[in-house]
């Protein structure tokens, strides 16, 4: 028996709204995850991986991305003179360092080398915490080709103290392939897959 017009468009709202009903109760990320056999976190699981470039931290050392794989380093972008998205990470990096205590590691890798020199950086996160690292790359190319690896644009405005970056986090986890990306700095979902993570 044919289905009418009108009973077939019902049907397709009620199987729209109760995917709405399950999408607002479990993150999209999750659910993506889940579908391709991966851990069901809520940050986006990925591939991408980040080559060496020649680094140095906040204290002056030179320092790869192998240097901290012994512990989960989360990693964001910004600089010290960013007047908007950085303070609020920078806060945000706070509270989930109070939460996992020495678990973890945190880093902030500048932008505006320019500017931010290891120096500025250990002056800058000392202020907010001193066992948050500055990472810090001089050369312009090899920061272009970070900013690259991390799926990013950075934009320097001229004329204007400010330059136009992301505010993702990112985790490097000792025990997961390629980097887990975080665009909502949401503190229980994220302490949720850290334990998520170490317990697997």
């Amino acid at each position: 028996m044919a289905i009418s017009r009108k009973n077939f468009l019902l049907s397709l709202s009620f199987m729209l709204l109760l995917a709405a009903v399950f999408l607002q109760y479990t993150p999209t990320t999750t659910f993506y995850n889940k579908l391709l056999g991966k851990l069901e976190l809520t940050g986006f699981q990925t591939s991408l991986s980040l080559n060496d470039y020649a680094m140095k931290d906040h204290l002056g050392n030179e320092v790869s991305w192998q240097t901290y794989n012994d512990k989960p380093l989360y990693l964001t972008t910004g600089f010290t003179q960013c007047p908007y998205s950085c303070p609020t990470t920078m806060a945000f990096y706070q509270k989930l360092a109070d939460r996992l205590q020495d678990r973890a590691r945190f880093a902030l890798l500048t932008v505006d080398p320019d500017n931010d020199t290891p120096a500025v950086l250990k002056r800058y996160l000392s202020g907010i915490n001193p066992r948050f690292i500055g990472l810090y790359i001089e050369e312009k190319h090899n920061l272009i080709r970070a900013i690259a690896d991390l799926k990013q644009s950075v934009q320097d405005i001229p004329g204007a103290q400010n330059i136009i970056h992301s505010n993702y986090i990112y985790l490097l986890h000792p025990t997961t392939k390629g980097l887990i990306i975080y665009n909502k700095q949401n503190l229980e979902l994220i302490s949720q897959d850290f334990t998520r993570i170490n317990q697997t």
